[in-house]
């Protein structure tokens, strides 16, 4: 993994789409696919929700790591 697509470089993206929103703040469901649409529109391979046990900025960035 490059470090333009780095689990740093992610949150970061996370945190523009959602400013205000803490990393272990709970997200609903659309803001989980709006997030994951987010990270893969800018390069990233986004896990799948099968993945996403914590409805979180942070566990959706950390699910298959």
């Amino acid at each position: 993994m490059s470090e333009s697509h780095s689990p740093d470089a992610a949150l970061h993206l996370a945190r523009q789409l959602f400013p205000g929103t803490a990393d272990n703040d709970p997200l609903d469901s659309l803001q989980i696919m709006e997030l994951l649409a987010h990270l893969e529109s800018n390069g990233f391979e986004p896990p799948s929700p099968v993945f996403i046990t914590d409805m979180t900025i942070a566990g959706v960035i950390g699910a298959e790591q």
